[in-house]
């Protein structure tokens, strides 16, 4: 179960996320500035899945949980 912060974080990435989508869908052509969207929209999807797994602020390495005011800085 999420706690309030991450709730408020699980909406604020879903955001980013269709922002992002659609930045890419009104792109043009394939630049520079696309890779870096589509690095950015991984990142995205990455931490959202890790918020639906209960996995959200486990280090990867050490799976210790990370304080909660790094996370919001983050």
């Amino acid at each position: 179960m999420m706690n309030a912060m991450q709730e408020k974080m699980l909406l604020e990435l879903r955001q980013t996320k269709s922002e992002l989508e659609q930045s890419l869908i009104n792109k043009q052509e394939k630049d520079w500035l696309t890779d870096l969207i589509e690095e950015e929209l991984r990142d995205v999807e990455a931490a959202i899945c890790k918020l639906e797994a209960g996995r959200y602020g486990q280090c990867e390495i050490s799976g210790e949980l990370l304080p909660e005011d790094l996370l919001q800085m983050i």
